[in-house]
């Protein structure tokens, strides 16, 4: 029965059914505690430091920080506390001239930040100029700003006693200075980008800064130096810093320290090669054609490290092809010293914190974009950092940081490039390393922000990430605006951030079932070609749990499930089980098992090839469905006669029955190719984790462009632009809401003229939609300023760019409009709230008898038709 129209006021929390006789506030006899908070801030018009939500979930964290020990990495390469539980992180970064407030202020925002549901806040970008290390002081005996090192103790003070953790960077914004002792310091920039990672001075002062500050200093707040205290959980040497995060400017590296480099790297190759003969002919490729310039002598240490960026015209490019090959033995010499580099600064920098009693997890961000980086830090550190930013905002050159900005306003569930959440934030997801997703956002004026907040929410569940932590939350004066980073005034992203905290937090979506990892030896690692990451493969995170795996020569027979070879070098490293073998640059045999000289064989395959290049193929259940023919590339085949004799079954047979495009070894799970691209490599993926588990997964989802979670919990239909959520206490649909078709669970359906937003249903009382007694339901649509100019730039076949040409100003609106055609949510396949809105933010919560509703938008009629009210 429909029930009468009730109108809802803005702002305002009502009680509007309850006929058990308990007060609102008050819990029902057997209840479950009450989560509601009756004093919410919710008004983004007036208030500085806004609630996220109606519901109060600081119950999602510990009472007060320190009482489960220190923190560390555990073997499985999960964080735990000294009692064994283990330590699970939804964070904020607060960052620069936020952390630097009056106590009032941040006592504000530790009581918001609790309410929200977050256990950690990293605090980012304190060495700065207006930071801990002003210039000015750099020859005073006192280097550290006492004031603004005050203001750093109380966070941690207020932090600690609220039961949240603190993750604390070292080297970030930092100024060097002359007075300092070092050379030139004025050309070095911020945080001395890159030769932070290899000078010594510039590592010692580094060092001295963190024995300044983790060691010595003691927190007058809690009597304890921050290395004692257990609330401070992870400790980042250095931000977004190395030699490969400064490829850009390899041939304008200023002096001295160019020529230090130099002269380091001829070291290394002497020791390496003895002299410029032996190097010469390492560096000769089988045309008899030298990377060594005519002028280059190891022994004078002339030899260049950087030549092609010095001398373009002697080596254009750094992609594959003449130069690469040409280039080939210094390019790869060149990785292995930068990994030396790098991993010598990572090993002082983390040596040093530990022998003065430094116990947490510690790591640095260097390029997380590089295999050879990724590889060193997971060598040498204890947990793997990287950055997400969906729609960042982009520049006209030489107006960096001014408008207009440039962005695509695409729906990242309707996205199928690798820039979406998950391809991203695994590129540095190592097996065996906890995975922190260091920075993340979806950036404004991107209108589909809800979507990309739930996203991420759901598929960090999924990936059973360490932790995730959100840029950034600004504690500034006067910001009244929505803005690209800054959540605090935007009801689509801070708006959601409770809903979120419980998907991350609340164990209701639960961690893939399966474990998938690429495979990386050491040839892999520092193989010279550059190849962009991530690659359609990660898409296979969508799915299943996704890693690298590195390992010098050959991979362990243990470890994930499935285990892909990159395809980089010779897959006669990949002798276990489980295995998707391909050999894409590889310029010996790929079924070439033995070591050098023929000495110990391997368990590998003998099998005959024939000629291939680009060739029809019909298909079976593997790559592509049954009776497909797709031209695919080969180089070359192997003999389909031969691949039967031997037991094997074959994948993609061309028309005369004489060639195919792979093998499975069925009784090890071995698949054998030639040749993958990215996206085949996928689609075997897909089907080998069907084939082999059993699982309801093949590579019907890449046809489909529909991927759903080995748990079967999290589906993502691209086409669609939609993912929804669905367990058994908590229900999400985000994206394309308009689409009601996609935008339903099994239990969660959502009739809405909104386009784009997110609705998610969650118990508290571990009961389902129809039985639960004690729930929330929330909608979150769009949020823009007054005035703000985003414009069409330019659109093509591939993509379409908008320009911001005006920022606009307050109040924030989310272009609420009264409507006569209600948004109508289902829950069990019972109507549980007819509101007469688009657009706009509201939620519902039922406890007990008790209903109570907020909405954001005064006069809105709404009904709930199963209590005829």
């Amino acid at each position: 029965m429909r029930g009468r129209s009730v109108e809802a006021t803005i702002s305002v929390l009502i009680l509007l059914v309850c006929t058990s006789g308990w007060a609102a506030g008050q819990s029902a006899p057997g209840a479950e505690p009450i989560f509601i908070n009756y004093t919410a801030d919710l008004d983004y018009t007036k208030s500085q430091f806004v609630d996220a939500d109606v519901m109060d979930f600081s119950y999602l964290h510990d009472r007060r920080c320190g009482e489960r020990g220190f923190l560390f990495t555990g073997t499985d390469g999960h964080f735990y506390f000294e009692d064994g539980t283990r330590g699970r992180f939804w964070g904020v970064n607060v960052a620069k001239g936020s952390v630097f407030q009056p106590n009032e202020r941040i006592d504000r925002v530790v009581a918001t930040i609790l309410r929200a549901g977050f256990n950690l806040v990293r605090i980012h970008h304190i060495d700065g100029i207006t930071g801990l290390l002003p210039p000015e002081r750099a020859a005073t005996g006192e280097r550290m700003d006492g004031e603004k090192l005050d203001r750093l103790d109380y966070w941690i003070y207020r932090l600690r006693e609220a039961g949240i953790y603190v993750y604390l960077d070292l080297l970030d914004f930092r100024t060097f200075t002359e007075a300092e002792g070092v050379v030139n310091a004025a050309a070095l920039g911020r945080a001395a980008k890159p030769y932070a990672v290899f000078d010594n001075k510039l590592i010692e002062l580094q060092q001295q800064y963190a024995r300044q500050l983790l060691i010595e200093h003691v927190n007058p707040y809690t009597g304890l130096s921050y290395a004692q205290d257990p609330a401070v959980v992870m400790v980042e040497i250095c931000d977004e810093n190395g030699l490969y995060f400064a490829r850009k400017r390899w041939g304008e590296l200023v002096e001295p320290y160019q020529s230090q480099l130099r002269r380091t790297f001829n070291e290394w190759l002497k020791e390496c090669y003895g002299n410029t003969e032996t190097l010469r002919e390492a560096w000769t490729d089988a045309d008899g054609n030298t990377g060594l310039l005519a002028n280059e002598n190891v022994e004078e240490g002339t030899v260049w490290l950087f030549p092609e960026a010095r001398l373009p015209g002697r080596f254009p490019g750094g992609h594959p092809g003449e130069s690469e090959r040409l280039q080939r033995g210094r390019a790869a010499d060149r990785r292995l010293f930068i990994d030396k580099v790098h991993g010598e600064y990572l090993r002082r920098m983390s040596g040093y914190l530990r022998r003065r009693g430094l116990q947490v997890p510690i790591t640095a961000v260097l390029d997380f974009n590089d295999v050879a980086d990724m590889r060193t830090v997971s060598e040498q550190l204890d947990f793997m950092g990287t950055n997400f930013y969906y729609d960042h905002p982009n520049w006209q050159l030489g107006n960096e940081w001014h408008l207009p900005a440039f962005h695509e306003d695409r729906n990242p569930l309707g996205d199928d490039r690798t820039e979406s959440f998950v391809p991203r934030a695994l590129v540095s997801r190592v097996w065996g390393k906890a995975g922190v997703v260091r920075e993340w956002n979806v950036c404004w004026p991107n209108k589909h922000r809800a979507a990309g907040m739930v996203e991420a929410a759901a598929y960090s569940a999924l990936q059973d990430l360490d932790a995730v932590i959100l840029f950034t939350y600004d504690l500034l004066d006067g910001k009244d605006r929505l803005e690209f980073f800054d959540v605090r005034n935007d009801p689509v992203r801070w708006g959601l951030m409770g809903m979120c905290a419980k998907i991350f937090l609340g164990g209701d979506v639960r961690p893939a079932r399966y474990q998938t990892a690429m495979g990386f030896s050491k040839v892999d690692s520092f193989y010279p070609t550059w190849q962009r990451m991530p690659t359609e493969v990660y898409k296979l995170g969508w799915v299943s749990g996704f890693h690298a795996l590195f390992f010098d020569e050959d991979a362990p027979k243990g470890g994930p499930g499935l285990l892909m070879a990159s395809g980089r070098s010779s897959s006669g490293v990949y002798a276990r089980d489980n295995t998707i073998v391909c050999g894409n640059w590889a310029a010996e045999d790929l079924l070439d098992h033995k070591r050098d000289q023929g000495i110990e064989q391997k368990a590998g395959y003998e099998v005959a090839t024939v000629p291939g290049d680009y060739r029809y193929y019909t298909f079976g259940a593997t790559m592509f469905s049954a009776g497909q023919t797709r031209r695919v590339q080969t180089d070359p085949a192997f003999l389909v006669a031969d691949v039967k004799a031997q037991g094997l079954k074959p994948i993609g047979i061309d028309a005369v029955n004489e060639g195919c495009v792979g093998f499975r070894d069925v009784k090890r799970n071995v698949y054998a190719f030639r040749r993958l691209t990215a996206d085949q490599k996928l689609r075997v993926a897909l089907d080998a984790l069907g084939q082999i588990y059993g699982a309801p997964v093949s590579h019907e989802f890449v046809d489909k462009n529909v991927y759903t979670s080995d748990t079967g919990q999290i589906s993502r239909d691209i086409s669609a632009g939609v993912m929804t959520v669905d367990t058994p206490y908590l229900h999400a649909v985000a994206g394309h809401l308009h689409n009601r078709a996609k935008a339903k669970t099994s239990r969660l359906d959502v009739e809405t003229a909104a386009e784009t937003g997110a609705v998610i249903w969650t118990s508290f009382d571990r009961r389902g939609p129809a039985e639960s007694r004690h729930w929330a339901l929330k909608m979150v649509t769009v949020a823009a300023n007054t005035g703000q100019q985003l414009e069409l730039h330019h659109s093509n076949a591939d993509r379409t760019v908008y320009a911001l040409k005006a920022m606009g100003r307050a109040p924030i609106t989310t272009l609420s409009e009264k409507t006569s055609r209600p948004t109508v949510v289902t829950l069990a396949g019972r109507e549980v709230l007819r509101i007469y809105l688009k657009n706009g933010t509201w939620e519902l919560v039922r406890e007990g008898a008790g209903y109570y509703l907020w909405c954001d938008t005064g006069g809105v009629k709404f009904e709930l038709p199963q209590l005829g009210a």
